[in-house]
């Protein structure tokens, strides 16, 4: 298994498991955090509404998406994950990889102030991992701001899927 701030992914002789990111945004997390704090504080005043506050910031902080691909089995999934061991997603055949590939994308974020109407801007340059199946369905697997980790972990998963890697942000 390798760790990376916004992704690890997981490979044996015949599974590969591309975890990516979390499926709720930073602001969420937070108050997540807040809520199991609050629920650890009341664990021993009130045992059940300190569970459940535990338990709802341990799903918000744990969910996340990834893609898992068997090719023992011939089948892949995109998949949401809880806890890290409840996932959801339909398997679908895996007729082969033809390649993954890399696109570069840019992210604008606008914030406003609490008091006036002025805005900030922020603009992020963001790199997208994908596959492309042989069936010609384009799979994302991985994002990050940083080129150099995303190029390594797509070139391990292209090894391992025998496949290019095809890097479209040169041009």
């Amino acid at each position: 298994m390798v760790e990376n701030h916004y992704f690890y992914y997981r490979m044996n002789q015949t599974k590969l498991d591309i975890r990516n990111g979390t499926l709720f945004p930073w602001h969420f997390q937070l108050i997540a955090v807040l809520i199991l704090l609050a629920g650890i504080a009341l664990l021993l005043e009130k045992p059940v509404m300190g569970s459940v506050l535990v338990v709802a910031a341990g799903f918000i902080l744990s969910a996340a998406d990834g893609t898992e691909i068997d090719l023992k089995k011939g089948k892949y999934r995109e998949y949401q994950s809880f806890y890290f061991f409840i996932r959801g997603g339909k398997w679908k055949k895996f007729p082969g990889a033809e390649k993954v590939y890399i696109n570069r994308a840019k992210s604008t974020t606008r914030a406003y102030t609490a008091h006036t109407n002025h805005s900030s801007t922020f603009t992020n340059t963001e790199y997208n991992g994908y596959l492309k199946l042989t069936s010609g369905e384009k799979i994302h697997l991985i994002n990050s701001t940083k080129k150099e980790k995303l190029t390594t972990t797509l070139q391990k998963v292209a090894s391992f899927l025998n496949c290019p890697v095809q890097d479209n942000t040169l041009v």
